[in-house]
């Protein structure tokens, strides 16, 4: 796992609603201070988390759009795949045309791996092989 070049992060700070892992996806929480874990491949991932949180209401560390940031895999990715994410926030490769994207994979990776992404929030416009 090489760490792969990515552009500066663009963070922005939140509160969990729930302890959350690095590197996964989050979407909005139960107020505009908090974020929590994505629980469905339809959810509004707005960016990935870059700290690891142990208890609700602590501070997250969100890598927003138009930045790199570290994620997690929950598959085999290449890089240059656009990545989706699972229901537990990992990303994956897009299966289908319309899936939700939320980065471009930087280097390869399998399974738990975290790796370097570009973050971006946008619909695919068809799937990755």
């Amino acid at each position: 796992m090489s760490m792969g070049t990515t552009s500066p992060k663009r963070l922005l700070s939140f509160k969990v609603a729930a302890a959350c892992a690095r590197g996964l996806v989050v979407k909005p929480g139960s107020s505009r201070e908090h974020v929590a874990v994505v629980s469905a491949a339809t959810d509004k991932g707005i960016g990935i988390l870059q700290n690891t949180t142990t208890a609700a209401n602590e501070i997250a560390e969100v890598a927003l759009p138009g930045g790199g940031a570290i994620a997690k895999l929950g598959g085999t990715v290449a890089f240059g795949d656009m990545l989706g994410f699972n229901t537990g926030g990992k990303l994956i490769k897009v299966a289908q045309a319309s899936d939700r994207v939320i980065a471009m994979a930087m280097e390869d990776g399998v399974a738990d791996d975290l790796i370097a992404v570009e973050v971006m929030v946008h619909k695919a416009e068809s799937a990755q092989s």
